[in-house]
């Protein structure tokens, strides 16, 4: 009697199907040499970039400000500070010869780690706040008693300014309708040595002769200020 095989013998399978792990051996083979190709590429790329930044050759030098310079202040050597800095992320313009800057005046403010440059810098005439001035007429600051009479008013707004004194207090309108210059806070943070909490700063255009107005009567009352309505320049 024939007796046939049993075909789903797991060893007669495996015996009759293709060598399985042999395949799975060269796909294994096939994905590695893929993944080490990738690593090999990233790596290169990477290296050619780093190389790049921190290669000495690129540096390029340049003087930085140590500390803010107001507009208009003379540079002096005590305010430089010499920075190597890569080529690529150098500030068009830099300045990186100590000789330039030497006797330079700020065209603008710098700030503290700022690059020099030439823009930032000239030798010529810098125009200053009293050239603004109208001949004639005189910036006149005065303090003001009670901060929140201020509030709001900017420069380039008119006021009126108001003494007040006595007791019972007496208000009177001594000036009307001047220009602001500006408008200072400092005394409300502090930062002014001659004011307290409770006084702020307004500076105004105005005539010798108010200018002496202001003066006696900044002496004498407390200062405040109403805004005016806008006036329309034609």
């Amino acid at each position: 009697m024939l007796v046939l095989p049993d075909l789903r013998d797991p060893l007669l399978e495996t015996a009759f199907l293709p060598d399985s792990s042999m395949r799975l051996k060269n796909v294994f083979r096939i994905i590695m040499g893929i993944a080490l190709t990738a690593i090999s590429l990233i790596l290169l790329i990477d290296n050619r970039i780093t190389g790049k930044h921190v290669n000495p050759g690129n540096q390029i030098t340049v003087y930085v400000s140590n500390r803010d310079i107001p507009e208009g202040a003379f540079i002096e050597p005590e305010m430089l500070d010499k920075r190597e800095i890569p080529e690529e992320f150098v500030v068009p313009g830099s300045i990186g010869d100590k000789s330039l800057l030497e006797g330079s005046r700020a065209t603008r403010p710098i700030g503290k780690g700022e690059p020099f440059t030439k823009l930032a810098i000239g030798r010529g005439h810098i125009p200053s706040f009293a050239e603004n001035i109208p001949e004639g007429l005189r910036a006149f600051s005065v303090m003001i008693s009670n901060p929140h009479t201020i509030a709001g008013i900017q420069p380039g707004n008119t006021v009126d300014v108001i003494a007040v004194s006595g007791n019972p207090e007496n208000a009177v309108t001594i000036l009307k309708d001047r220009l602001v210059l500006s408008v200072s806070d400092n005394a409300l943070h502090g930062n002014d040595a001659g004011s307290t909490p409770e006084t702020t700063g307004i500076c105004l255009l105005v005539t010798p002769q108010e200018a002496e107005i202001l003066a006696r009567a900044s002496s004498e009352a407390d200062i405040c200020v109403s805004l005016c309505p806008e006036t329309r320049r034609k």
